[in-house]
């Protein structure tokens, strides 16, 4: 079945319609006198309808990465292809293979401690591939091959913390925060989500987990409060094969009172 891009967007701020994304789950009804649980999130996402505008890429290599990726139709030998050209890149001299072991990397700390990055034993994870590193905040991305589908684990090299992710990291603009996100067009082992994390002195920090039926394929920071973001939705259309539907949001995070 062929895949059909057709870009259909909102009109600028149809009906100002606001949703909220709340952190993991529904949220009970609060009342005024009611004292919120310790559970209670302390962030959620509020979005508007508004017009397209031009996202950046992910990377700023973004276009010779692209054109790896399109020689591999296997998913795992596309980030191991990846995972050549950025070692090779960024010239990383802290990062190395441990040698017998495919999984495990030796991965040297700011500080000059050692640690293991990899999977742990008797788990589902086939391999840790390296895909980026950001000098400023210290992170390094590693996409995880599951036995079917994947993810991603981040890692500070300032802490030796690790999180795992729904894809590579994209920060704000202090850096302080970065958002993590995820979006497919058919029925996988992954899911279409948004995550809100915050980088702490002593590591990395969830705030929301959002789990949406669109699925999230760019954003664009405006503050370390705001961002554009883009969803779309795909159906299937006679004679055509399956065409996106994009919708576009300007998204406010915000403390829960």
């Amino acid at each position: 079945m062929r895949n059909v891009v057709r870009r259909t967007y909102s009109s600028k701020i149809l009906k100002m319609k606001t949703l909220f994304a709340l952190f993991f789950l529904c949220l009970p009804f609060v009342g005024f006198s009611q004292k919120l649980p310790p559970t209670y999130p302390s962030h959620y996402f509020s979005f508007t309808e508004t017009d397209s505008i031009s996202y950046p890429t992910i990377y700023p290599d973004q276009t010779a990465r692209d054109s790896i990726a399109d020689s591999y139709r296997n998913a795992h030998r596309r980030a191991k292809a990846i995972e050549k050209y950025a070692l090779n890149k960024q010239e990383i001299d802290f990062l190395n293979r441990i040698d017998g072991d495919q999984d495990q990397w030796s991965l040297t700390l700011t500080n000059d401690k050692k640690i293991k990055v990899g999977p742990r034993p008797r788990s589902h994870v086939v391999d840790y591939n390296f895909e980026y590193y950001h000098p400023s905040t210290g992170i390094l991305v590693f996409r995880v091959q599951w036995t079917e589908g994947n993810n991603y684990v981040l890692v500070s090299r300032k802490t030796g913390s690790k999180i795992e992710t729904y894809g590579p990291p994209i920060f704000s603009p202090s850096e302080q925060y970065f958002i993590s996100y995820n979006g497919v067009e058919f029925t996988s082992y992954n899911k279409n989500g948004i995550q809100l994390f915050k980088l702490t002195k002593d590591g990395i920090e969830k705030l929301i987990d959002y789990s949406t039926d669109l699925a999230p394929s760019r954003i664009k920071w405006k503050s370390d409060s705001t961002f554009a973001l883009e969803m779309y939705n795909a159906r299937p259309v006679q004679y055509e094969g399956m065409v996106r539907t994009y919708q576009h949001y300007q998204t406010a995070i915000k403390a829960t009172k």
